[in-house]
C-alpha cells in the first residue's frame, strides 16, 4: 500500500489536568470521559472530520474537508456549558494545523502530525490555538476573530511557528497565560518565586527598543529598590523568542573587578576559558556573531569596567544589552530608560479601582504570602494606598511594608512609616540620597526586629551573593527558625534551590549597622573568612577525585563569599587563613580555566603583610613560597613566561632555604615546562626528573602523576615514543589508584597518541574512547573537544576521511561554542589537511588560512609553523609556487628559532620537493642531509628514499658526508638559493 499525501486540517485536543482529575475523582471520571468522548467524536463527524485516535484523554482528528475550526468551537461550547458534577469543570486545550500529511491506509503520520501535536501542547485549558496555514484552506467560524499570539519555537521543530488564538463571543474564557514555549529557548533566567505585577507600559517600551536595530544598549536607570532587576528579567522572558542564540542573565551585585565581570558573563552561558589565553579575548570571540540578549544587572559599582560592554557591542553586532544601574554608563551606544515607582491611586479612589492598581496589587499579593487570609476591602484600601504613597511606589518598600500585616494593621503600618518617610519628596539621585530614600523602610523593619534578630541580621550582612544555612549558622548562630522569621519579614530571600540571599540595598544597610561596633565587625569578618577558607580546604581533595563536578559546583556557588573572604584575609595579613584556602581556590581556578583570577588573587596576597605577631618568619617563608608557586603556575598558563620564571625561581629559593620538598618539587615541575617552551630540553629533563624524585620521596601521588605526564610529553616531543609510553603508563596507573578522572583521562589521551604514532591503531582507539567517556562524565567540554580531535587524528592516520572530518567538526563546534581559539585553530588545521587529502583544494586553503590567522593572533609561533607547512603544500598543489616557497621558508625559520628539528626537517623536505627539478644540486644536498641526520623522525628516511627514487637520485645519497652540516647552515643554504631564480 503506498502513502498518499493529501492536504488536510489536523486537530489535537487534550484535557487539562487530567492526571489530577483521575487521582481526585477516579470514579466520576470513568463516566465523564465517556460523555467527553461522545461530544468530541460526534462534533468531529458532524463537521466533516474523522477521528484517527484517542490518545490518553485527548483526540487526534483529520479534516480532508469540512470545518475544523467550527468543530473546535462547537466542542468548547458544549464542554463549557456541560454539567460535570463533582469535577466542577472539564477544560480541554485544542491545537489545529493544516498542510500535506503522509497517509498510509487510514493512518496519518509525518512532520505535519507531529507539529500539530506540539501546537496543541502550547495551549491552556479552554483555549483554541491554530496556525495561519489553517485559514488558507478552511473557514473561520461566523462571528469569530483571531488573536495573533506571535511566533513560538516548538519542541522538536526546526523553525518558529506563528500561532493564532480563536476569539468568539460564545466562549466564556477570554484571557489566557502566555503560550507554553519559553523552555525551548536557551537561557539562564532565574526562577522567580513571586508573580510579576504591573509595569505594562515599561514592558511595551522595552519591547519597542528591542525591535529597533538602533538600540544596542538599553539601561534601566533608577535608585535601588525600584524593581529594575525584576523588570529586566520579565522583559527578557517576554523577548526570549526574539534572540535565536538565547537570553542570559548576569548578576554583578557581588562582583568587584573586571576579571570577575568577564568570568560572571562567561559563567552565564557556561563558557570555560582555555588555559594561557586572554579570557576577555576568548569571551569577545565567543560572542561574535551571536544574536543574543545579555541582561547585565547592577552595573553601578563597576563603572570602570563599562568599556567592556562597549567592546562586546563592537565585537558582536547582532547582540543587545539590557543593563540595570543606579548610574548611567556614559557609553555612546547607551539608551536610557528611567524607572520610577509603581503608580499609586489617589487616596479618594474606591477599592474597585485599587484592585486594578499595580502598587496596591503588589502589596496585597505579598501580604497574602505571609497571611493567606489577607484581603483588600473598603476598610484597609485607603491605608494601603497611603502606604504605597509613603514609599513612593518603590516595590522594595511595598514588599517590606506588606511583610508586617500579621503583626500590625494597615493603618498602623502607615502610621509607623509616615513618621520617617518625609524625605521621599527629594528628587536627588546621588547614592547617599538614594540610600536615604529607602532608609525609612529599612529603619522601620529594623525597629520591629527583636535584639536577637537584629544581631543575626547584622552578622548575615557580611555574606555576599547567596549562601546556605550552614554558613548562616556558623557566622550568625542563626537557626532555621531564625532564618524563617527573617524570610517572613522579607529581610532575606530564598533562591529557587536551598540557598538564601539578602537584597543588596538591605545588605548594605545591615553592614552599616555591623560597622557601628568595631569589635563585632572584626570578629564577624574573621569568622566569615575562617568558614569559607575551611570550605575550600574541605573541597580541595574532591576537586582532584571522582566528585570533581560536584566540588566545582559547590565552590562556584560560594565563590562570591570565597572571594570576599580571601580579600579580607589578604588585607588583614591573615596568611595562615590564606594558606588554608590556597589549594582549593587554585584548583578551582585551574579546572575552570580562570587563570587571570588566580593570578590576581595570588598577587593580592603576596603584596599584603602578615598580621603582626601572628606568623613567624619560617611560616612566612613557607606560605610565601606556596603563593609564589601558584602565581607562577597561573602566569605560565597565561603565557607570561618571564613573570612565571621569576615567581617560580623565588619560590624555589624560599623552599630550598626551608627544605620544603613539596614546594621545591612544584617549582621544578613548572620550571621544567618553561624550559620545554624555551627549547632547552636537557634543562627541562633535569628539572622534571628532579621534581619527580622529590615527589616520590614524599609520596605525593598527585604530584607524581603531573611530573610523569610532563616527562612523557617531553619524550613525545623528542620522538622518544617508547620512553613516553612508559611515563604515561605509570602516570595512568597512579591516576586510577587515586580515582582522579581528570588526570586519568589526560593519561589515556596521551597514551592513545603514542599508540597511534607507533602504529597500534586498535589500542589508540581504545584509549581515546575511554578518555572521551571519562571527560563526558565530568562534563569537561574542553576535554571532550580534545578527545574528538584525537579521534579525528586517529581516523586521519588511517585515511578514513569521512570519520576524521566528522570528529574534527564536532571538536571545532565545541571549541567555537566555548570561544576557545587555540582549539579552533587546531581543528581548522586538521579539517584543512583532510580537505587537501580529498582534493578539495579551495576549501583546504580557506580552512588553513583561517587557522593561520587565529594562530598569528594568539602569538603561537610553533602552531604558525605547522599551519604554514600544510598551507605550503596546498599552494604547491594549486601551482602557486611563490606562495608555497614563502610558506615553507617562514615555517623553517620559526622551527630553527624554536629549536624544533622535526618541524625543520619537514619544511626542508617540502622545499626539496619543490626544487628537485629546477635546482637538483641543492636538492641532493638537502636529501643527503635529511637521510643521514641522526635526529630525523622515524618516517623521514622512507620519505627521502621515495623522493630520491622517483627522480633517479638514490645513488647520489648512498654515502653520508664526512661531517653533517648544522641545521642553521642548511637553513642559510636554503635562504641563499631561495633568492635566486
Amino acid at each position: 500500500m503506498t502513502d498518499q499525501q493529501p492536504l488536510v486540517g489536523i486537530l489535537f485536543s487534550d484535557i487539562e489536568g487530567s492526571t489530577r482529575l483521575w487521582q481526585e475523582h477516579s470514579v466520576a471520571m470513568k463516566s465523564l470521559i465517556v460523555i467527553h468522548d461522545e461530544i468530541v467524536d460526534q462534533s468531529i463527524i458532524r463537521h466533516g472530520g474523522k477521528v484517527i485516535d484517542h490518545a490518553g484523554d485527548g483526540v487526534f482528528a483529520v479534516f480532508e474537508e469540512g470545518d475544523p475550526l467550527g468543530c473546535a468551537l462547537d466542542i468548547q461550547q458544549q464542554l463549557q456549558d456541560g454539567d460535570w458534577g463533582e469535577v466542577g469543570e472539564l477544560r480541554i486545550r485544542m491545537g489545529l494545523h493544516a498542510g500535506i500529511a503522509q497517509k498510509r491506509g487510514e493512518d496519518y503520520r509525518g512532520p505535519l502530525v507531529n507539529k500539530s501535536a506540539r501546537i496543541m501542547g502550547t495551549a491552556w485549558g479552554g483555549q483554541i490555538v491554530f496556525t495561519p496555514a489553517l485559514l488558507e484552506h478552511f473557514p473561520l467560524p461566523e462571528g469569530a476573530k483571531t488573536d495573533d499570539l506571535g511566533m513560538h519555537q516548538l519542541k522538536d521543530l526546526d523553525e518558529p511557528v506563528p500561532i493564532l488564538g480563536l476569539i468568539h463571543p460564545s466562549l466564556k474564557l477570554k484571557e489566557f497565560p502566555a503560550l507554553r514555549s519559553l523552555s525551548q529557548h536557551p537561557n539562564n533566567l532565574p526562577l522567580q518565586n513571586t508573580t510579576f505585577i504591573g509595569r505594562e507600559t515599561e514592558l511595551e517600551e522595552i519591547a519597542a527598543h528591542f525591535e529597533t536595530s538602533r538600540t544596542r544598549l538599553l539601561t534601566l536607570l533608577g535608585p535601588g529598590g525600584m524593581g529594575k532587576t525584576r523588570l529586566a528579567l520579565q522583559a527578557a522572558a517576554n523577548a526570549i523568542e526574539t534572540f535565536p542564540h538565547g537570553v542570559f542573565f548576569v548578576h554583578l551585585a557581588p562582583v568587584e573587578s573586571e576579571s570577575l565581570v568577564i568570568s560572571a558573563i562567561a559563567d552565564a552561558f557556561k563558557l570555560s576559558f582555555y588555559p594561557g589565553k586572554d579570557p576577555k579575548e576568548q569571551l569577545l570571540n565567543y560572542l561574535g556573531g551571536k544574536e543574543m540578549l545579555l541582561v547585565i544587572d547592577n552595573m553601578e559599582h563597576l563603572m570602570n569596567t563599562a568599556n567592556l560592554l562597549d567592546d562586546i557591542l563592537q565585537h558582536a553586532p547582532q547582540l543587545k544589552l539590557l543593563a540595570t544601574s543606579r548610574e548611567r554608563l556614559n557609553l555612546a551606544e547607551e539608551t536610557l530608560m528611567m524607572i520610577e515607582g509603581l503608580s499609586s491611586p489617589p487616596s479618594v479612589n474606591g477599592s474597585g479601582t485599587d484592585a486594578q492598581n499595580s502598587a496596591v496589587q503588589l502589596f496585597v499579593e505579598r501580604a497574602r504570602q505571609v497571611d493567606a487570609g489577607f484581603a483588600l476591602d473598603e476598610d484597609n484600601a485607603p491605608h494601603i494606598r497611603h502606604i504605597c504613597e509613603l514609599v513612593g511606589g518603590l516595590p522594595l518598600g511595598i514588599e517590606l511594608a506588606s511583610a508586617w500585616v500579621r503583626m500590625l494593621s494597615c493603618e498602623e503600618i502607615a502610621q509607623e512609616i509616615s513618621q520617617e518617610m518625609d524625605f521621599l519628596a527629594s528628587n536627588q539621585r546621588n547614592l547617599e540620597d538614594r540610600h536615604r530614600s529607602l532608609r525609612a523602610a529599612f529603619e522601620y523593619s529594623w525597629k520591629l526586629l527583636t535584639p536577637e534578630e537584629q544581631n543575626i541580621f547584622k552578622n548575615l550582612s557580611v555574606l555576599r551573593g547567596s549562601w546556605d544555612k550552614n554558613a548562616a549558622q556558623k557566622i550568625s548562630n542563626a537557626t532555621l527558625m531564625d532564618l524563617s522569621q527573617l524570610l517572613d519579614k522579607s529581610l532575606i530571600r530564598k533562591t529557587s534551590g536551598s540557598r538564601f540571599f539578602i537584597q543588596e540595598m538591605l545588605r548594605y544597610y545591615g553592614y552599616e549597622k555591623l560597622q557601628e561596633d568595631l569589635a563585632q565587625f572584626e570578629a564577624v569578618n574573621l569568622t566569615h573568612a575562617q568558614h569559607f577558607m575551611a570550605q575550600l580546604q574541605q573541597q580541595s581533595q574532591a576537586l582532584r577525585g571522582p566528585q570533581q563536578p560536584k566540588a566545582l559546583e559547590t565552590v562556584a556557588n560560594d565563590l562570591n563569599n570565597i572571594s570576599a573572604a580571601w580579600d579580607w584575609a589578604a588585607a588583614e595579613g591573615q596568611w595562615e587563613l590564606l594558606e588554608q584556602g590556597l589549594e582549593g581556590l587554585c584548583l578551582y581556578y585551574e579546572k575552570r580555566g580562570q587563570f587571570e583570577n588566580g593570578k590576581t588573587d595570588c598577587q593580592h596576597a603576596l603584596t599584603s603583610t602578615p598580621a603582626l605577631g601572628m606568623v613567624d618568619e619560617d611560616t612566612q617563608k613557607r606560605i610565601r613560597s606556596k603563593l609564589l608557586n601558584r602565581c607562577g603556575f597561573f602566569l605560565y598558563r597565561l603565557n607570561d613566561h618571564f613573570g612565571a620564571r621569576a615567581a617560580l625561581n623565588e619560590a624555589l629559593s624560599l623552599a630550598e632555604d626551608q627544605d620544603n620538598v613539596a614546594e621545591k618539587a612544584y617549582s621544578l615541575n613548572y620550571l621544567g615546562l618553561l624550559e620545554i617552551h624555551a627549547g632547552q630540553r636537557e634543562l627541562a629533563q633535569q628539572c622534571l626528573e628532579q621534581s619527580l624524585d622529590l615527589r616520590r620521596n614524599i609520596n605525593d601521588p598527585n604530584g607524581i602523576v603531573a611530573s610523569l605526564n610532563n616527562l612523557g610529553s617531553l619524550a613525545h616531543i623528542s620522538g622518544q615514543f617508547e620512553a613516553a609510553r612508559q611515563w604515561f603508563s605509570e602516570s595512568l596507573s597512579i591516576s586510577k589508584l587515586q580515582g582522579d578522572p581528570g588526570s586519568t583521562a589526560a593519561c589515556l589521551s596521551n597514551l592513545g597518541e603514542i599508540e597511534r604514532l607507533t602504529g597500534n591503531m586498535d589500542m589508540a582507539k581504545q584509549y581515546a574512547n575511554e578518555g572521551l567517556a571519562l571527560r563526558e562524565s565530568l562534563q569537561d567540554r574542553w576535554g571532550i573537544a580534545t578527545s574528538y580531535n584525537n579521534l579525528g587524528i586517529l581516523a586521519h592516520t588511517q585515511s578514513d576521511w569521512e570519520v576524521a572530518s566528522e570528529m574534527y567538526a564536532k571538536s571545532y563546534q565545541i571549541y567555537a561554542d566555548m570561544g576557545e581559539r587555540q582549539g579552533m585553530s587546531t581543528t581548522l588545521l586538521n579539517l584543512g589537511v583532510v580537505a587537501f587529502r580529498q582534493g578539495a583544494l579551495s576549501l583546504a586553503k580557506e580552512q588553513l588560512e583561517k587557522s593561520l590567522e587565529i594562530r598569528r593572533g594568539l602569538g603561537a609561533p610553533r602552531g604558525v609553523a605547522s599551519c604554514l607547512s600544510e598551507l605550503g603544500e596546498v599552494e604547491l598543489a594549486l601551482d602557486n609556487l611563490q606562495n608555497a616557497q614563502a610558506c615553507f621558508i617562514e615555517a623553517l625559520k620559526i622551527a630553527l628559532e624554536l629549536n624544533v628539528p622535526a618541524a625543520a626537517f619537514q619544511s626542508l623536505l617540502s622545499i626539496t620537493r619543490m626544487w628537485i627539478k629546477p635546482k637538483p644540486e641543492v636538492a641532493i644536498q638537502l636529501l643527503t642531509y635529511l637521510k643521514h641526520h641522526p635526529e630525523k623522525p622515524p618516517a623521514m628516511e622512507t620519505k627521502v628514499d621515495e623522493l630520491a627514487s622517483q627522480h633517479n637520485l638514490a645513488d647520489s645519497l648512498n654515502e653520508a658526508p664526512a661531517e653533517l652540516m648544522s641545521l642553521s647552515s642548511m637553513v642559510q643554504l636554503v635562504l641563499q638559493h631561495s633568492e635566486s631564480k
